[in-house]
């Protein structure tokens, strides 16, 4: 199958680059879950990386339609995703520079009762922090 069909049978607005073609190929891995779940997507990486991968978001809310998807991404980008409405449920403006940042995203983490935090393309930093989180919370890290 060539990848315009493809991509036009998920009714996606834009292709997606290599790295989202990745990230839909792992979100075909997770349909066993709940549809019902609170999931934390991250994508902290620059803008136009956050941008390409609002296909991948969108098609993880096509799998997952009764699923509160959060989508976090870098504060100073956020604001350009107010108008993103469907693609997910709210978007979370990201500052990891500190400890203290990081404690804070554990907070919402706790606070919001997250089942799922799906990475894509991670950092060693974060991914190091959402192992932790995934140990001491019991919820599931991709």
């Amino acid at each position: 199958m060539h990848l315009e069909i493809f991509f036009s049978s998920l009714n996606v607005m834009t292709v997606p680059d290599i790295f989202s073609i990745n990230h839909l190929y792992l979100f075909n891995k997770v349909k066993s879950m709940r549809n019902d779940i609170k999931v934390l997507i991250l994508k902290n990486r620059a803008m136009g990386d956050s941008i390409v991968t609002l296909s991948a978001v969108q098609y993880f809310k096509e799998l997952f339609p009764n699923a509160y998807t959060y989508f976090g991404v870098p504060k100073w980008v956020s604001p350009i995703f107010n108008s993103s409405a469907g693609f997910f449920d709210e978007i979370l403006p990201l500052k990891l520079n500190s400890p203290v940042d990081y404690y804070e995203l554990y907070k919402f983490i706790l606070d919001k009762k997250i089942n799922v935090i799906i990475e894509l393309s991670p950092r060693e930093s974060t991914n190091r922090f959402f192992k932790l989180i995934k140990s001491i919370l019991s919820i599931r890290y991709i």
